[in-house]
């Protein structure tokens, strides 16, 4: 298990240092993988405020199919403080000759005044000594507009019991609060100062799409950035990623070279429900089949069903691979539930999700058969934030909102700070005011946005529907 999580977390670190594609596979096993991903603080994490009893989800437990039936392998508890962030985290491996579970790790996280990720400090449970070993912290530091402009890790010397810098981003953004440049830098212990290794820089159209994304390597030997991976992207007229087209850079030539493709198909609803992915075949410079997934949605808008199905080159089908079955609660929508904060505001399910369950294909019986299980379970949690709206006395209307939403603040020489965010975690309005303000959303696809409220120290979170 130690070792599967180990190349979850390089994985899905290079998922994130790549671009975030959606076209990439999404992978479990715990919170760790979220380590390294800056992505899930590039926008502010969920902070639901002053609330009456919700559910909130406590643990998540992994199956693997074995001996005809689900065992369980790991397990992921999470704990809350009244504000309803998360506090701890602890992560469990079963012993199967104990049959208990061992403790493996633990998070400890500290917010600002703001209810952003202050630091978060990782220790790993020694069996040997019966107690908690640091291993990690992560500090985040951010501008005047609550976006990250530095993570920094650490590792814990124990030798010298102190921490020590290991690895750290740097972000730049343009007047949207869009990511342009993300650097990161890797701690050079001989000569104590920081050596870049990575450069990712990112291009939008006028609607904030992420249209350009190009990655460099740092070449210590001649002190310049070297071209790596390019990522293009498509976007129809309601913003929906409809083509992403990789390249990686050839050296030899100094041209990109054709990697993958992925075209995408959306219903009416703009929910993605065909991924058609092609590799480049350099030997008759041509895409090829490679990949294809279908997404299903049940009456309310969440995931029923992915099929995931590979091109058979031999006899010109395609063959079932991996399937995911989704398992929600429908007495609980998304405004009910407190959330681990790597949901963030980019929990993708309309209800409380209860569980899935994946498949992989069987050629020999040519069937789905069991793979692995997730089983998800909540509480009640009673929120006594310090950021409820009567506090904050903010009105917000109308909601659904078609053309524009109003912002009215009861003291009229309050400041403020409005954004807007997509479900993808985009930042679309960014906008600072004195007592009341309208955002536009006519340039606005219909949908589901966040709406995050700053001022005095207070956030106030909402969700607008907006109807073009």
């Amino acid at each position: 298990m130690k070792t599967i999580v180990s190349v979850l977390i390089a994985l899905l670190s290079f998922s994130f240092l790549t671009g975030q594609d959606m076209t990439e596979t999404n992978n479990h096993f715990g919170l760790m993988k979220y380590e390294q991903n800056t992505g899930f603080y590039l926008h502010n994490p969920y902070y639901p405020g002053n609330r009456e009893i919700l559910q909130g989800m406590d643990s998540i437990y992994y199956y693997v199919w074995a001996g005809n039936q689900f065992n369980a392998v790991y397990k992921e508890t999470i704990e809350y403080n009244d504000l309803g962030q998360n506090s701890f985290y602890y992560a469990y491996d079963w012993n199967g000759i104990l049959n208990d579970w061992d403790l493996e790790d633990k998070f400890e996280f500290a917010y600002n005044e703001f209810g952003l990720p202050d630091y978060f400090i990782k220790s790993r449970w020694s069996i040997n000594n019966n107690q908690w070993k640091l291993n990690r912290k992560q500090e985040y530091t951010y501008n005047e507009d609550h976006l990250l402009t530095e993570l920094s890790s650490y590792d814990w010397n124990i030798s010298s019991n102190l921490w020590v810098p290991g690895w750290k981003y740097e972000l730049t953004y343009n007047s949207d609060g869009l990511v342009t440049i993300n650097i990161l830098f890797n701690w050079d212990t001989g000569n104590n100062l920081w050596i870049p290794q990575w450069k990712e820089e990112k291009t939008y159209d006028n609607e904030g799409h992420e249209i350009l994304v190009t990655t460099s390597n740092w070449d210590v030997n001649n002190s310049q950035w070297v071209n790596h991976t390019k990522t293009e992207n498509t976007f129809d007229t309601e913003g929906n990623n409809t083509l992403i087209v990789k390249s990686n850079w050839d050296t030899n030539t100094n041209t990109w070279i054709n990697y993958l493709k992925s075209e995408i198909t959306y219903n009416t609803e703009g929910q993605r429900t065909l991924i058609i992915i092609n590799l480049w075949d350099s030997n008759s410079s041509a895409w090829i089949l490679y990949e294809r997934r279908n997404y299903t949605y049940d009456s309310y808008g969440n995931p029923a069903t992915d099929i995931d199905e590979l091109w058979d080159t031999n006899n010109n089908i395609w063959i079932g691979n991996r399937k995911t079955d989704y398992l929600f609660n429908y007495d609980y929508t998304y405004d009910d539930l407190i959330l681990p904060f790597f949901f963030g505001d980019d929990y993708p399910y309309q209800h409380m999700i209860t569980g899935d369950v994946q498949y992989n294909w069987n050629v020999n019986s040519s069937e789905w058969v069991e793979n692995e299980k997730e089983t998800y379970f909540y509480s009640g949690h009673n929120v006594n934030g310090l950021d409820d709206t009567p506090a904050l006395a903010l009105k917000v209307y109308p909601n659904p909102a078609t053309d524009f939403v109003s912002l009215a603040l009861k003291d009229a020489s309050t400041q403020a700070l409005a954004e807007l965010f997509d479900m993808q975690g985009r930042k679309v309005i960014s906008k600072k005011f004195t007592g009341k303000t309208n955002l536009s959303l006519v340039q606005l696809s219909s949908g589901i946005y966040i709406l995050k409220v700053y001022t005095e120290g207070r956030i106030y979170t909402d969700k607008i529907n907006h109807n073009n």
